[in-house]
């Protein structure tokens, strides 16, 4: 298992005024553990609010884009076909 699969398998701790980035990322399916985020994705007009307990299969390559609103919250992703990761998951932002 290369080192993206495993990170995908954990949560994510996103703090207010961080983003994460994921690259590629059609038919991963993102779980919100606690709090709320934001997510958009490339070439898609919607903004979507997801709070914990909500789901979103991602569904376009492209960059997607996800910031936890207001406080600080936890995500997860989960691959819906075998060998089916992102290009690239990036964390930036607060500290």
């Amino acid at each position: 298992m290369n080192a993206l699969a495993e990170a995908i398998e954990e949560r994510i701790a996103l703090r207010a005024g961080s983003t994460l980035r994921v690259e590629d990322g059609a038919g991963l399916v993102l779980q919100v553990w606690e709090g709320e985020v934001w997510l958009t994705q490339e070439g898609d007009s919607r903004d979507l609010y997801l709070r914990a307990n909500d789901w979103f299969r991602i569904e376009r390559d492209g960059a997607t884009v996800i910031a936890a609103v207001g406080e600080n919250a936890s995500v997860s992703f989960t691959p819906l076909h075998e060998h089916r990761y992102a290009k690239r998951i990036v964390l930036s932002g607060a500290a």
